[in-house]
């Protein structure tokens, strides 16, 4: 794919770690406006809901390797139960569509629908807490490595947002 686009815009996200966040970014905005139309009802809703999915893809490009497979084991499992949760509201509407009395059932359903999405936040928030718990041992970790190296503060969380620290702070051969 990258062949067909011209060599000088090539060089330029090659060089240019700015260009390539703003491209990721922009890239994601137009994914989920394709892929996913009710999750943005508006254009600024379509970029607030990327950014915080592109935040989410920053903080986790961040995180040593076991926090990242429990992440992606936690999304699995609230991707298998919001399949199971679709198939318990297809029944519960088949059901509500029928002209005979099926309360129970309908209640049942109901409930189980219920305790599914209780287990679907449970997950999502496990997820957010070892993204945030894994960024804060991670930020550790490197600034005890590289803040001396930095202006301030502010300086160093964006380059270790951002840039990654191989770029500014180069290892030792």
């Amino acid at each position: 794919m990258w062949n067909a686009l011209p060599p000088d815009l090539i060089a330029l996200f090659n060089k240019n770690r700015t260009i390539q966040m703003v491209f990721a970014y922009l890239a994601l905005v137009y994914t989920i406006d394709l892929y996913n139309p009710s999750a943005s009802k508006s254009v600024i809703g379509s970029f607030l809901y990327s950014a915080l999915l592109f935040l989410w893809f920053i903080l986790t490009s961040k995180l040593h390797l076991k926090p990242n497979l429990a992440i992606m084991i936690f999304i699995f499992i609230g991707f298998l139960f919001y399949k199971h949760k679709s198939l318990k509201k297809d029944a519960l509407s088949e059901l509500e569509k029928k002209k005979e009395s099926y309360f129970f059932q309908q209640e049942i359903l109901r409930r189980q629908i219920k305790r599914i999405t209780h287990i679907q936040h449970f997950c999502f928030f496990v997820v957010v807490m070892i993204t945030l718990i894994g960024n804060v041992y991670y930020m550790k970790e490197h600034f005890h490595q590289y803040y001396n190296k930095d202006k301030g503060p502010l300086d160093f969380i964006l380059k270790y947002l951002f840039y990654g620290s191989k770029k500014y702070y180069p290892t030792k051969t």
